[in-house]
């Protein structure tokens, strides 16, 4: 057995800390009866993670570092694979541990398995306040004195004050600072932030959350509507909110871990298949908005059209856009609201067209948008009337003004070449011939 040579308060701050070993300036050699195997067993570590042997001297040689040298059974160099992760004083919840040296081996959430003090005045009446899946190693061993101080009449038994100290640079003691970030989360604003979200003696969830799920807890103050006609997966599964926020703080707005767009195409830069709001293969969307013609609202944020956690419409958009070939275009059912949320629906106009679109031949007197979408009479009710999506497309395309190259028509892809002219265009597809349109 292990014989550390510490005051009694030593073993504590190791496994708040996250530290394997003793903190006294004279060395101290650790040894661990099962090796590797069973450390990795409950600990497991990265495939790459070259160390051979998990015994090892540690010293603090000041207050920020750590020295470390393996014993003679392991090759040289091979901490320097454990120094990159164990190098902090300070140790991550559920991921470093003392279990792996001084104390017997357990979960490191759980500090049920790690040695306890042998007098503890308060747990007899406040037991219950320990009795959970993952409890808080200060008060899963009895060290209540670490948040609690208490006046002589309270301990005997009586009346008495009990101070506490619930500021979060208290919990900053043996944490990691999560205040750092330019952009700060309101919860952390207040100095008693920690607890509003953690408990601070234990819980039956992970990280000693107030509520079941991240979710759960981020839904008692923000409201995220889930009962829509579309959901976007990463908000409702897996880590749910923290797949695109850091609930502590962030360097982007709204916490997010990375800017906007960057983090939206982190995971749209390849076909996903959608599953929530339908069997639905969502194409690479990074590749598109990186193409040639680039919708300039794609080019700004994916939130000018999307939502991005849940929508009335489909496939998260902030209002109507129609997916169907042909459409009517009633102005009151506006099936393109998408789009003349920043473009004018003036484009259509028969007459008078001239300073509204480009896509016009004057010489011809036809607005060629309008042509397209209503018919000769200009009948908005036009039941052939084609969608934005058949000529373009939302995100980018090769060709200019976000012109697609195919559509797809049933079982057929209906091509489209577009030559952009100095004084219009011409345009050749499946459905007719080269026609030219100049301004």
């Amino acid at each position: 057995m292990i014989k550390l040579i510490c005051s009694s308060i030593v073993p504590f701050l190791l496994v708040m800390l996250g530290l394997s070993g003793c903190s006294k300036q004279n060395i101290d050699q650790l040894d661990l009866e099962n090796g590797l195997s069973a450390i990795n067993a409950e600990f497991p570590h990265p495939k790459n993670w070259k160390g051979k042997h998990m015994s090892a001297i540690l010293t603090r040689k000041s207050h920020n570092k750590l020295a470390m040298a393996l014993d003679k059974s392991s090759s040289a160099g091979s901490h320097e694979s454990c120094i990159q992760c164990h190098k902090s004083l300070k140790g991550k919840p559920l991921n470093v541990s003392c279990a792996t040296a001084c104390h017997t081996r357990g979960p490191g959430g759980n500090p049920s398995h790690l040695p306890k003090p042998g007098d503890s005045k308060c747990l007899p009446c406040h037991d219950k306040l320990v009795q959970n899946k993952f409890d808080h190693y200060p008060s899963g061993v009895g060290l209540c004195e670490t948040c609690h101080t208490a006046d002589t009449a309270h301990l005997a038994g009586e009346a008495g004050t009990v101070t506490t100290n619930k500021k979060a640079e208290n919990c900053y003691q043996c944490h990691f600072r999560q205040d750092t970030g330019a952009v700060l989360h309101g919860a952390l604003k207040d100095d008693e932030s920690c607890i509003s979200c953690h408990n601070p003696h234990g819980s039956k969830n992970r990280y000693f959350l107030q509520e079941e799920t991240t979710q759960a807890l981020c839904n008692t103050c923000h409201s995220v509507a889930t009962e829509t006609v579309s959901k976007h997966a990463p908000a409702v599964q897996g880590k749910a909110c923290l797949n695109c926020h850091n609930p502590h703080s962030a360097p982007n707005k709204k916490l997010l871990l990375k800017p906007s767009r960057e983090l939206c195409l982190s995971c749209h830069d390849r076909p996903i298949r959608g599953t929530l709001n339908g069997n639905r293969m969502i194409p690479d969307i990074k590749a598109k908005v990186e193409s040639a013609s680039q919708h300039t609202g794609a080019q700004g944020a994916c939130t000018d059209c999307h939502d991005a956690h849940a929508s009335d419409y489909s496939r998260l958009l902030i209002d109507n856009y129609s997916t169907s070939i042909y459409n009517t275009y009633p102005q009151t059912t506006n099936p393109y609201a998408v789009c003349f949320s920043c473009h004018s629906d003036s484009m259509l106009k028969q007459t008078g067209f001239e300073g509204d679109t480009n896509f016009r031949d004057t010489a011809k007197g036809v607005n060629v948008h309008w042509f397209h979408v209503v018919d000769a009479a200009g009948n908005t009710d036009k039941t052939r009337g084609r969608s934005c999506k058949i000529c373009h497309d939302p995100h980018g395309s090769p060709q200019a003004f976000n012109i697609n190259s195919t559509w797809r028509m049933g079982e057929r892809d209906i091509r489209i070449e577009y030559t952009q002219l100095s004084d219009g265009g011409q345009c050749a597809k499946t459905c007719h011939t080269a026609r030219i349109y100049k301004r």
